[in-house]
């Protein structure tokens, strides 16, 4: 039951209300229970002289409304010398949500690989190029209504188009800029960003359309320039 006792913020509150409109979960189950949960998360570095850093990190995740548990595991390099820094990092994930969740995945497998570096031309210009990689492989949930501690959760018939669908996408971003150094701590960054992205749906590639999927098979070009600051 949802105890009137507590104050609860207006955002929450609204968010609580569209979800009781959508029939998404019942009305007496509050939006998050810690009796539900479970998560464990930890990070590790390593630094090796006064160049190289290692990183390794993990993060689970387990609800009771959830099919399977969500997990992850990370592992990054960097090295940071006085004209020249690279990086690397590698991740895996796997997640699964309820039905009812934002961004809900039966199934989800997630690949990610970035790669970088900056060479510094002198004091005040250097060059920046970073690449990265993305892999999803998404099984959508069956919107079959489904009980757990004797509540029954009702499909939501808006996704029924993703019923037992897995989705397949591929992203590629590679980018480079020449960055300008205003002061120890500000910067000018100028540079040119292209990115691919590929989808395919039960295995059908080259679609110009999926409903659900936000530009499938697209490109797009970027031209930029930005000014950071560091506090």
């Amino acid at each position: 039951m949802i105890r009137t006792d507590l104050i609860i913020p207006p955002q929450e509150l609204e968010q609580l209300k569209v979800r009781k409109q959508l029939a998404l979960i019942p009305a007496e189950v509050p939006a998050f229970n810690t009796s539900k949960q479970l998560g464990l998360a930890n990070k590790l570095e390593l630094y090796r002289g006064q160049d190289w850093t290692f990183t390794a990190g993990q993060i689970y995740y387990k609800s009771k409304l959830s099919p399977k548990a969500s997990y992850a595991v990370d592992f990054g390099l960097n090295k940071d010398g006085n004209d020249f820094e690279f990086w690397v990092d590698m991740l895996y994930g796997f997640s699964s949500k309820a039905p009812f969740d934002s961004y809900t995945t039966f199934a989800k497998n997630e690949y990610f690989l970035q790669m970088g570096s900056q060479y510094h031309l002198d004091e005040i210009w250097s060059v920046v190029l970073n690449t990265e990689y993305l892999y999803v492989k998404d099984l959508g949930h069956t919107y079959e209504n489904f009980t757990v501690d004797s509540i029954t959760y009702k499909a939501d018939s808006r996704y029924s188009d993703k019923s037992g669908n897995t989705y397949r996408s591929t992203n590629y971003k590679i980018e480079s800029a020449i960055q300008y150094k205003l002061s120890k701590s500000s910067f000018i960054t100028t540079g040119a960003l292209y990115e691919r992205k590929l989808v395919s749906k039960n295995r059908v590639k080259d679609l110009s359309f999926i409903k659900g999927v936000d530009n499938p098979n697209a490109e797009a070009f970027k031209l930029s320039s930005s000014i950071s600051f560091w506090f």
